[in-house]
């Protein structure tokens, strides 16, 4: 029989093991969390770390005795590199863990682009302060301030002035160097594709709202996204991954449009969050990215019926946002999801923790994704959910 490992079993992706049964592969989720909903769902498990390579190679070599593996697949950067290795051992198709791991590099993967002629910002990396303030003003004002190694949105801040500066160097380098990069306005739009044998496949394209400075944290996103050259997007995800040699197996990136012109901020190996890779875009335009690539790694051919898009509507996630306190009561929850349009309510949060102000997604309360027919549908959707959704703050 053949199985696939899934590093990370948390709520929101949960619909990725769903599939991965649904086609019938025997699945194991590896998370350090045993309560993990993944887990639950899952034929097999173990609790293991997402980012501990050596665990998940010995665990592939493990399961090979009995079963057929036939990849590894994750969807956050902490498990891409255990991917890459785990997946060079099993002779799967697959980026190289070199250019993973370049990939990962922020500040390495922007001097390649720029390299290759691509649009980006200008972005300086920095380790101390006072480097940080000569990148400042070399990037321009404002700017952004980021880990040039974290995801989730965590440290970073756009910065005004050089007062803010300091807070913001501050929080950012508690991860390690740190990023000054050049501010660019404008719609902030996704981009997810996938390369088969060499051949660049475009997975839809999204569009995310952010929130307001200091913090980028995104507080919802609307699928398909509205562009006026979704063909420009795709040619430059495809080039820019091309240039970093990652070019077998998912891909994704965050851009910024202003007019009809797109900024490459971010690319990565993998597929977008499963806030919309798994919650809203399937729903939306009937794009799977994730069932196409499992079915891939199945029978060594794509089915391209999982990446045709037909007209099914449009799909919406937004945070759930709460004041500042202590949650008292939740009620209505099991309700509100089995509302018709809504695919996904994830909550980070029970009864008795705190909520404070969230600058990342790792702080956020929760999200609802839901679908329908048009923007009039989903506003209908989202009253009938927090009609029944109550959290009670105090």
């Amino acid at each position: 029989m053949k199985a696939i490992i899934i590093i990370g079993g948390g709520d929101l992706g949960l619909n990725t093991v769903i599939w991965a049964k649904e086609l019938g592969l025997f699945t194991v989720v590896t998370d350090r969390n045993p309560e993990a909903p993944g887990i639950k769902e899952a034929d097999s498990w173990t609790i293991i770390s997402g980012d501990d390579t050596e665990a998940q190679v010995n665990l592939a070599v493990r399961l090979g005795e009995w079963y057929d593996v036939v990849g590894v697949y994750c969807a956050n950067d902490f498990g891409l590199l255990p991917v890459a290795h785990v997946n060079q051992l099993l002779k799967v198709p697959s980026h190289p863990v070199k250019a993973v791991a370049q990939s990962l590099d922020k500040s390495r993967t922007y001097q390649i682009l720029w390299a290759h002629n691509l649009p980006v910002p200008k972005s300086f990396k920095v380790s101390s302060l006072a480097e940080a303030k000569g990148a400042f003003i070399r990037a321009g004002v404002p700017a952004i301030v980021k880990p040039a190694d974290s995801s989730g949105s965590q440290g970073v801040s756009i910065v005004k002035n050089s007062d803010d500066l300091i807070t913001a160097y501050s929080e950012a380098s508690r991860f390690g160097d740190v990023l000054i990069q050049e501010y660019i306005g404008g719609r902030s739009i996704d981009v997810n594709g996938l390369f088969i044998e060499g051949k660049f496949y475009g997975c839809g394209v999204l569009e995310k709202y952010i929130s307001d400075p200091p913090y980028c944290l995104p507080m919802g996103g609307i699928d398909p996204a509205h562009v006026p050259e979704p063909k420009e997007a795709y040619r430059l995800l495809e080039s820019a991954c091309r240039a970093l040699g990652i070019t077998e197996g998912p891909v994704c990136a965050d851009m910024k449009l202003v007019g009809d012109k797109f900024t490459i901020l971010e690319i990565s190996p993998r597929f977008h969050g499963d806030f919309t890779t798994s919650n809203t875009l399937p729903f939306a335009t009937g794009i799977n990215p994730v069932k196409a690539y499992f079915k891939y790694l199945m029978t060594g051919k794509l089915d391209k019926s999982y990446l045709k898009p037909f007209p099914h509507g449009i799909a919406e996630w937004r945070v759930i946002q709460l004041p500042q306190g202590i949650i008292k009561k939740i009620s209505g929850l099991e309700e509100a999801r089995k509302i018709k349009g809504v695919s996904k309510i994830w909550l980070r949060v029970k009864e008795g923790d705190p909520v404070g102000n969230y600058s990342n997604t790792m702080e956020i309360p929760g999200a609802v994704c839901v679908y329908g027919k048009d923007g009039e549908a989903i506003e209908r959707i989202y009253r009938r959910v927090f009609d029944t959704l109550k959290m009670e703050v105090e």
